[in-house]
């Protein structure tokens, strides 16, 4: 079979030459990605994940890679696409597949399941013959929209070596704010406020593939009182991993804080005491 891996985020690329790696012993394999899925497949398009905007309003700047998609599908014949994650992207290319009649598997969804976005979800599973999650909670979602297709694989926690500076016999806890300086804008700030809630027993480390941010993250750290925090720009593996955890906190840290002001409403008016000489027939 011919394959073809899609992939526009830096962890897809790590998880899509993994599989490419298996698939390659009996298929012929190609690819849309950046260079470290190219080691293991055939590349047709070459595509920088820290380029992609996390505001979905710039897509427009991308309209190229979409004709080069079709134009690659135009002159080559796949029986098989696996869309890797891809968020923001994932619907219009795989409308191009569909329109050149490439079935479609979806290996790690864009996190729907975590903003609880059904509408989404269910768009995602109209298009894809099978969905393979890693997370549970992932899992559960399109297990309930379409549980003939949905497969849970687990989160392939071993991707890389551990770096020599790493000290494995800490309790450590990796930070992933992603991959383009926008991400790491959004995100990092909001896991370091969680990383403040922790046991000092705790070491946290943040892991950014892209060099490039390494300044912005030292940036970063400093400005909120975290220039302890380590740098890696190599993935290490963990025994235990809570990076859906940490995403999770994340997402709803802003519904916390709006929750807790409710609450200190709520018992300043609950305070109040209403004279028992008031005329209700008089409001």
């Amino acid at each position: 079979m011919n394959i073809l891996i899609i992939c526009g985020e830096t962890s897809a690329n790590l998880y899509g030459a993994k599989l490419a790696q298996s698939l390659t012993k009996n298929h012929t394999v190609y690819s849309f990605g950046n260079d470290v899925l190219a080691k293991y497949t055939q590349p047709l398009i070459a595509i920088d994940p820290t380029q992609h905007s996390v505001n979905l309003g710039h897509r427009f700047r991308h309209l190229p890679l979409f004709k080069q998609i079709k134009s690659i599908l135009s002159s080559h014949s796949f029986d098989r696409a696996i869309i890797i994650d891809f968020p923001g992207f994932n619907f219009k290319i795989a409308q191009i597949l569909h329109a050149f009649k490439v079935p479609i598997s979806t290996f790690i969804t864009p996190n729907f399941w975590i903003w609880h976005d059904v509408k989404s979800a269910k768009r995602l599973a109209k298009y894809s013959d099978h969905i393979i999650t890693i997370f549970k909670r992932e899992f559960d979602l399109y297990s309930s929209i379409c549980p003939d297709k949905t497969h849970y694989l687990g989160h392939p926690l071993l991707l890389e070596s551990i770096p020599k500076s790493f000290d494995s016999s800490s309790r450590t806890i990796g930070l992933y704010p992603g991959s383009r300086l926008a991400e790491v804008e959004a995100h990092l700030p909001k896991m370091l406020q969680i990383a403040r809630g922790f046991n000092p027993d705790f070491r946290f480390i943040i892991v950014c593939e892209n060099h490039e941010l390494t300044p912005k993250i030292i940036q970063l750290t400093h400005q909120l009182n975290h220039a302890d925090i380590s740098v890696f720009t190599d993935i290490p593996s963990f025994p235990v991993s809570i990076e859906n955890q940490v995403v999770t906190d994340a997402h709803y840290m802003g519904y916390l804080d709006r929750q807790d002001r409710d609450i200190k409403s709520f018992r300043k008016d609950e305070s109040v005491i209403i004279p028992e000489s008031i005329d209700y027939n008089k409001l």
